[in-house]
């Protein structure tokens, strides 16, 4: 093969992803129907999906990104063979057939391809998600209220292959990118600090330290971000609303873009 066979299936897992989203919905449907172990509990009215790298890929897709292969075809043929960003292009262009079949479709549309989103799914936070499959006018297709994150300096997935694209076409009314100036990929990883082991992987520097952040620091940022944009998506909650205003928002190394305005 033309590329790291341990990354040939990631094809597969590209169509799997939203179908595990959907099927944990239904099962926390199951759980919280009248009879079951956690009846009433469980508020189905108000979801979000969390993720980073393939995870905020995922919770674009659970959001309504649809696929624009043609669009991706166009981007990646225009890169040169020697291009390091072909990484993003080597191992699902040789799939696109296959993929469509795994989704149950007779061919790979030549347009935007069905949406694999669940209507359950109410806010989103794609952490570094990749969003290169999408393109525009699959991005475009994304309408909940969405929180950006992304570092400037990842080379997992570049910004223009991930945050700044799905920020800049989502058409959210609520929308915000958070920019973490100079932060490589694993900023949002969980430090190596509470997974030791992480230390004797082979790439254990990239996994465990970043260039220029604090990781520490980071994920505090990460968190308050997030939990701010989760309690007044789902909650309602004004003070958090507050927080995601551009004065309240000002850290130093974050840049942050926001549609959100004053109640």
């Amino acid at each position: 093969e033309a590329f790291d066979p341990a990354f040939s299936e990631m094809w597969m897992t590209l169509i799997d992803r939203p179908g595990d989203v959907t099927r944990t919905l239904d099962y926390a449907e199951a759980l919280t129907a009248a009879g079951g172990l956690m009846a009433d509990l469980i508020d189905m009215t108000q979801v979000a999906v969390v993720g980073h790298s393939y995870g905020g890929y995922t919770a674009l897709a659970a959001a309504g990104a649809q696929y624009d292969i043609q669009a991706y075809q166009e981007r990646c043929a225009a890169l040169a063979i020697d291009d390091p960003l072909s990484f993003f292009c080597a191992p699902l262009l040789p799939f696109i057939a296959d993929m469509a079949a795994r989704a149950d479709l007779a061919d790979a549309p030549d347009g935007l391809w069905p949406s694999f989103g669940d209507p359950r799914v109410t806010a989103i936070v794609p952490m570094a998600g990749d969003s290169y499959l999408f393109g525009e006018a699959g991005l475009a297709q994304i309408d909940v209220p969405m929180m950006v994150m992304g570092g400037s300096a990842d080379s997992g997935t570049p910004p223009a292959w991930g945050a700044d694209p799905t920020y800049a076409h989502a058409v959210s009314t609520q929308k915000s990118l958070v920019t973490f100036v100079g932060a490589e990929h694993m900023i949002f990883n969980t430090p190596c600090e509470q997974q030791p082991w992480m230390y004797e992987h082979v790439a254990a520097a990239y996994f465990c330290f970043d260039p220029v952040w604090d990781r520490t620091r980071a994920l505090d940022l990460a968190r308050h971000f997030s939990t701010a944009f989760l309690l007044s998506t789902l909650s309602g909650d004004e003070s958090a609303h507050a927080a995601l205003l551009p004065d309240a928002a000002a850290f130093p190394g974050i840049e942050y873009t926001t549609t959100l305005a004053a109640n």
